[in-house]
């Protein structure tokens, strides 16, 4: 019984880590051409500053990609994210669970291009909700909707280079969260500057080629994380990319995931994601005209109590769709 109790509990730790994908900011993703990806099953914070490497220059005629919105543009997008996740616990499959999916409406408005190019504006969410089917506990649902609610509250100021890097950011912390979900907050407003990805330095044509190499830590996880691009057309300023994602980790033990109950030791076993979408965007804009990604991870964790022999083996098998559309 003490088990079972145990790992029931587990159970829904994991499944509230993998519903922080409803709060995860997304301006770094709607900013920059090569759309970096994170597992959004967590909360995210970058170990170092992210690397692009040109791997193919692409056909002639090359041109430099760079972005560059005029002041006082204002921009609208629609933004859903699903996921499913199934586990199986010591090699026994836990029923699933439907989590609905969230929507956000973002917006931003640019109010300063400064002569070398860096670009200055404003960001806020608004008209979140949660929408479609779900089959959670009705007490987990509307803590869910709850702090959800907190959202349209989130707001701040960004400054960007026109390549893509963030260079600074102020965020505004919704008031009201849970101590973990302030933590998270706290830990972006911090590190922001670094959770960024930018176009290649070097000028290219229809079907360059460059990657975008990131150490992220993923909600107590650290991993390593390649973003592939090609670009697949453009014309008058409008590019349409193809994007491959690849996560590594490394095994570790005592993981500090989030609310991770007193006693607990949790060991990472083995950790592999990948993802693929589809982006257009506009040089001219911050956000993409349409952005869809699919990323599918695989997690096998142990976790073992304080003064037990006894060790739990569970698989969680995450399946997450990201979708950005432009008004």
């Amino acid at each position: 019984m003490k088990k079972s109790l145990f790992v029931g509990g587990i159970v829904f730790l994991i499944a509230g880590v993998g519903l922080k994908l409803t709060i995860s900011p997304v301006e770094a993703e709607t900013l920059s051409i090569t759309q970096k990806v994170v597992n959004p099953t967590s909360n995210v914070t970058p170990i170092g500053k992210s690397q692009v490497e040109l791997i193919s220059a692409g056909a002639e005629p090359r041109q430099e990609l760079r972005f560059k919105p005029t002041v006082g543009i204002k921009e609208t997008a629609n933004m859903t994210m699903s996921t499913d996740i199934t586990m199986s616990i010591d090699g026994k499959a836990v029923p699933a669970f439907k989590i609905p999916t969230t929507a956000i409406t973002l917006n931003t408005v640019v109010s300063k291009v400064e002569p070398n190019g860096d670009i200055n504006y404003e960001f806020s969410y608004s008209d979140v909700d949660l929408i479609g089917k779900s089959t959670l506990p009705p007490e987990v649902l509307n803590n869910m909707q709850t702090q959800i609610t907190n959202l349209n509250k989130f707001k701040g100021s960004v400054i960007i280079d026109n390549r893509g890097y963030t260079k600074k950011a102020n965020f505004v912390t919704p008031q009201g969260l849970d101590p973990s979900l302030k933590q998270m907050f706290d830990q972006m407003s911090s590190s922001i500057e670094q959770l960024s990805s930018a176009v290649p330095q070097e000028a290219v044509g229809i079907g360059a080629k460059w990657r975008t190499i990131s150490e992220v830590n993923l909600g107590g996880i650290k991993l390593k994380q390649i973003a592939t691009n090609e670009l697949v057309n453009i014309k008058d300023g409008i590019a349409s990319l193809n994007i491959s994602i690849e996560q590594q980790a490394p095994p570790a033990t005592n993981l500090n995931l989030p609310e991770t109950p007193k006693g607990v030791t949790i060991t990472l076993r083995s950790y592999n994601g990948n993802g693929q979408g589809q982006a257009l965007i506009n040089l001219k804009k911050l956000m993409p005209i349409s952005s869809k990604l699919s990323i599918q991870s695989k997690t096998q964790m142990s976790l073992k109590s304080t003064g037990s022999v006894e060790e739990t083996t569970m698989n969680q098998d995450s399946s997450i769709q990201i979708n950005i559309e432009s008004k």
